[in-house]
């Protein structure tokens, strides 16, 4: 009678979240400070930097207005060529469209070429294909205007041409990869897309917790998942792809990256760990290109919980790893919308969340048993697709990406109830589609995706104002280490003690203060007590006789530093083949001989850590020359490396470990110095 009644209740729960949705009126508005991080192009190695897709460009009549089609359906017209643009709600009438009105039958250079008449230099007909070409015989020969041997230097698939009344060698090209310009008629380019609201549409892939996130063109593979939850791509050794799998290629302009593939189970160690999870395992398809899976979660080691959504609406969860799978049960209603993300809560992978993208059904859900029961959370949110879903276990802090804007609610992320209200985070952001989002849970940053703008930046209140104990390093929430440095959020700190100890507090700010780990402590546990303008604080920190971290700045850059000139390695200033460098580290445990807790190391013959440190390349060990206390600083430790005299060119990753301990990895830019 007891499971009975159980059940009953969760599915009564399940009942009232559903009927709750959609209810309540609009949801209100909350106003954050947004910060825009990163641009509205990528970089492809190209004539300049990248967009989305352009499939139609033209010049008014009068040559005084440039307009644009936009892959996503949108008109913008720019008076400046391309310094400021404008949305048009639909097509301009005064468009005089010369891409589509001047086309003549000259034999092509390619087969699926098409040509056009330059309309005001009689001289030049125009070929577009997957380059651009241009002849000055009516078409009996032609020069590729576009092709530098590894490909068009302005992208591929070529879609339209505009020509400027007012000057014949201005035109502007539009292709799979934005708006290019030449004012000499083909001969040289640069893009119009810096300032183009047409960014590719884009997923956060990756944020570190003190950097700004990557981000990737959007696609669903590789062949292969990680236990992390990170789409990763095939290595070169592994087996292919079988045929059915190939078809899971994405159709323009959802282009892929390079290599990367659908699929329509999930695959590791380059074989398959599930069957087709798709309806077309069960129901013929009419194009089995448009199913595949859509989303991912895993917990940790200790927490197996794996969680596998699809893009005709099926959620699966395995209990153990990956090595079964089941449907997910009562309450998981999307009508074959595609799943579009899931959260499984670091503390126990038994509670996930799912953000569907369709309309009509629910949006957000909720599990707290591992996928048995689901509870649906839209309440108040607008009836539009959510792309993404992030939160925080510990404070229930939920946020959403949606077609309608960003959202925010606090629910319970432990246990199954009722749908709560949510409230939209307004502000400085652009008026568009959110693609994407990711919260750090430790720093309160909020990262969001914007369609066409790029990546913005804010802090949510409800985290950023907690207390919180990190790491000094990298902002993480890994174990102190004695003579290490702490950085504590959230109120200004104005003394410390672990336990009988000082803790010496290095600095104190507004909303953060740093604080240094005694030499002498000891034990599982930093008992720290701090006083601070909150009033009195215990927080109980883990400790581990080492806890290595590299110290990197709030870009994300590590401090590494060149030996020689003891300049900071960047993108700019790569790493040199041969030679040596300096890493700024904190957490590596106990010098010898002994130094005092809260004073700068010597100038001179700093001590040396006791526990040996090691350092890895792309996971090939570095030859450590010393490991000692950074001289000058407190807390801060330099470990010297030296580099191999063979290095390939392009970033690599950088680890120090010292015993079982590894830091935070780290992205160095190399110099092979051929």
């Amino acid at each position: 009678m007891q499971v009975v009644f159980t059940m009953r209740v969760a599915i009564l729960l399940v009942v009232s979240a559903a009927v709750a949705w959609g209810q309540g009126g609009d949801p209100p508005v909350r106003e954050l400070a947004w910060q825009a991080i990163g641009a509205r192009a990528v970089e492809l190695q190209l004539a300049g930097p990248a967009g989305d897709a352009v499939v139609d460009v033209a010049f008014s009549a009068d040559g005084a207005h440039l307009f644009a089609l936009t892959a996503r359906g949108q008109w913008w017209r720019t008076s400046d060529l391309g310094e400021t643009w404008s949305r048009f709600a639909s097509r301009p009438g005064d468009l005089r469209s010369l891409s589509s009105s001047r086309e003549i039958p000259t034999p092509a250079p390619d087969p699926e070429a098409v040509v056009y008449q330059h309309p005001y230099d009689s001289q030049y007909a125009f070929a577009l294909g997957k380059d651009l070409y241009r002849s000055s015989d009516r078409g009996r020969t032609w020069v590729n205007l576009t092709a530098d041997g590894a490909g068009s230097i302005i992208g591929p698939d070529q879609r339209a041409i505009a020509f400027s009344p007012l000057d014949p060698g201005l035109i502007v090209v539009a292709n799979s990869r934005g708006l290019w310009r030449s004012v000499d008629a083909g001969l040289a380019w640069s893009d119009l897309n810096q300032r183009f609201p047409n960014l590719p549409e884009t997923k956060i892939a990756r944020i570190s917790d003190s950097s700004s996130p990557r981000v990737y063109l959007r696609g669903i593979g590789p062949a292969e998942l990680n236990a992390g939850g990170q789409w990763q791509p095939a290595p070169e050794d592994r087996a292919p792809l079988p045929a059915s799998d190939e078809l899971r290629r994405p159709a323009w302009p959802l282009e892929a990256p390079p290599g990367w593939t659908f699929s329509y189970r999930a695959w590791r160690n380059g074989a398959p760990v599930t069957a087709d999870l798709t309806a077309c395992a069960s129901t013929p398809c009419e194009d089995p290109r448009q199913h595949y899976i859509s989303a991912f979660a895993a917990g940790s080691e200790t927490q197996p919980h794996y969680y596998l959504g699809t893009s005709d609406g099926h959620a699966w969860v395995s209990p153990d790893g990956g090595r079964t799978w089941r449907p997910a049960m009562q309450g998981f209603t999307v009508n074959g919308a595609a799943v579009t993300n899931f959260f499984a809560s670091p503390l126990d992978s038994r509670v996930a969340l799912a953000a569907a993208g369709g309309r009509g059904s629910g949006h957000v859900f909720r599990t707290t048993n591992g996928g048995l029961f689901w509870d649906d959370l839209s309440a108040n949110l607008p009836d539009a697709p959510v792309r993404a879903v992030a939160a925080n276990p510990e404070t229930g802090s939920i946020y959403v990406a949606s077609e309608a804007g960003v959202f925010y609610t606090r629910g319970d992320l432990k246990n199954p109830g009722p749908a709560t209200r949510w409230t939209r985070l307004g502000g400085s952001l652009p008026a568009a589609a959110i693609e994407d989002l990711r919260l750090n849970p430790l720093t309160g940053a909020l990262y969001v995706a914007v369609s066409g703008y790029g990546i913005f930046r804010a802090t949510v209140p409800e985290i950023a104002d907690s207390l919180r104990v990190l790491n000094a390093a990298d902002l993480s929430a890994r174990a102190a280490a004695p003579g290490g440095l702490l950085t504590v959020i959230g109120a200004p700190v104005y003394a410390a003690r672990a336990g009988r100890l000082t803790a010496p507090v290095l600095a104190s700010g507004s909303t953060d203060s740093q604080i240094q780990v005694p030499f002498e402590a000891v034990g599982p546990t930093l008992d720290l007590n701090m006083e601070t303008r909150l009033g009195a604080a215990r927080v109980d920190v883990p400790l581990e006789a080492v806890s290595p971290a590299i110290f990197v700045d709030a870009d994300g850059t590590p401090l590494v530093l060149d030996a020689g000139g003891g300049v900071l390695l960047d993108t700019s200033r790569p790493a040199r083949a041969g030679s040596q460098i300096l890493i700024l580290a904190t957490g590596l445990g106990r010098v010898r001989p002994e130094w005092p807790t809260g004073l700068a190391a010597p100038l001179e013959n700093p001590p040396a850590t006791i526990a040996p440190v090691s350092a890895y390349l792309n996971g090939a060990p570095l030859r450590v020359v010393s490991s000692t206390l950074a001289a000058g600083y407190i807390g801060v430790y330099m470990v010297r490396v030296e580099l191999p005299a063979i290095l390939n060119s392009g970033a690599a990753e950088l680890v120090i470990a010292s015993g079982d301990k590894a830091s935070n990895k780290v992205r160095l830019v190399l110099d092979p110095g051929l």
